[in-house]
């Protein structure tokens, strides 16, 4: 991980600690993550920060994809007036980046903890708190456009508001986190920070065991730390996205109306052959516009886009046509035989393969969605 910290403010780099024993790196085009602050903590302490009364938090990222290209997005996370001599959890777990394809090489990420000298933005605390200035960054439609707009606004705020002088960081970090190099897995990030010689970061920074997360706590041999300032980032990984989290896009409902169809069809004996072929060309046509749509969503990668079409289109032909699986090549009224709807769906034997494997994966994966908060 590429870390472009001030070691001279006494910001660490960040400090990877695993969830699970083996966590295994997210590689360019292999499932999705996502990006929380999961606690942070402010230590003040010392004469030097009399004037002081007010403590300002910002975070900034940059994906490196369409349609943000690396450009930094700011958000004003939280003005809150400065207790001194003493540590203090600051109540903070926004995400930072929602779940997002691993279609990138790298995300950065910006966190700072900014005494506000002049005490210049106590009157805008309010405003600030109630998370006006606070955005996700996210590749669904139209969350750059939000994004944007509250990152100029951020940003326009604290340059207008607060002068360099005016601003002393108590943590400053920024840090790119590359996907080639294995930077991104499941697991908390550790950022530390001091400004304070009486209680000076140890050299060589700890690690996992001696640090742990418990809770909203960061421990150091089993002990609270108190003595320092720190930020948790919080990384989940997921393999699947899943067509559960598909709910609401016009692709997703076109693949329910094929089941809905299909349903009527699947267990009525009295059917006629030409009925049956009927149902499986309208809701063929349905699985071939949810797929023009699904490959067109920036949310899913191509790989599981075309998973999720190939389960629907097997499931559909398996019970529009139980008892028999010449679905895949229908005769025409000349007698000749009609090309599969799909490249894919030539090879009977390989799609049911990989609709078997896609469905093995996705059990797991939803359980885990589930424990993100994602799904119900």
């Amino acid at each position: 991980m590429n870390d472009s910290v001030t070691l001279t403010l006494g910001t660490t780099p960040a400090i990877r600690l695993p969830k699970e024993a083996t966590p295994s790196p997210l590689q360019p085009g292999q499932g999705y993550f996502r990006v929380r602050m999961h606690a942070a903590q402010a230590a003040i302490f010392g004469p030097f920060w009399q004037k002081s009364q007010q403590l300002v938090i910002t975070s900034e990222v940059r994906l490196f994809c369409p349609p943000f290209n690396g450009e930094p997005w700011q958000s004003l996370q939280r003005i809150q007036p400065i207790k001194q001599g003493a540590a203090e959890q600051l109540g903070l777990s926004p995400s930072l980046v929602d779940l997002t394809p691993a279609a990138l090489d790298k995300v950065g990420i910006s966190v700072e903890f900014l005494l506000d000298r002049q005490n210049r933005l106590a009157n805008l605390a309010q405003i600030v708190n109630d998370d006006a200035f606070l955005s996700v960054v996210s590749l669904a439609p139209g969350a750059a456009a939000v994004a944007k707009a509250v990152g100029a606004l951020s940003k326009k705020l604290l340059e207008g508001t607060l002068d360099a002088s005016d601003q002393v960081p108590v943590l400053r970090f920024a840090g790119d986190f590359s996907l080639p190099a294995g930077d991104l897995a499941d697991a908390y990030y550790v950022i530390l920070g001091t400004r304070f010689e009486q209680h000076p970061l140890p050299r060589p920074l700890p690690g996992p065991p001696r640090l742990q997360v418990s809770g909203r706590d960061l421990l150091l041999d089993n002990q609270p730390v108190v003595h320092w300032s720190y930020v948790i980032l919080d990384v989940d990984t997921v393999p699947l996205r899943t067509r559960d989290l598909g709910r609401g896009e016009s692709w997703y409902e076109k693949l329910s109306l094929v089941e809905a169809q299909v349903s009527q069809v699947a267990n009525n004996p009295w059917l006629s052959e030409d009925e049956r072929r009927q149902t499986w060309s309208a809701c063929l046509a349905l699985i071939k516009e949810a797929d023009l749509l699904l490959r067109q969503s920036p949310l899913y990668l191509p790989a599981e886009a075309q998973a999720i079409i190939q389960q629907a289109y097997f499931n559909a032909q398996q019970q529009v046509f139980p008892q028999r699986r010449d679905a895949l090549a229908l005769t025409l009224p000349e007698g000749r035989l009609e090309p599969p709807a799909f490249p894919w769906a030539a090879d009977e034997q390989a799609l049911t393969r990989q609709v078997s494997a896609y469905e093995d994966q996705a059990a797991p994966a939803r359980g885990k969605l589930r424990s993100m908060g994602m799904l119900k």
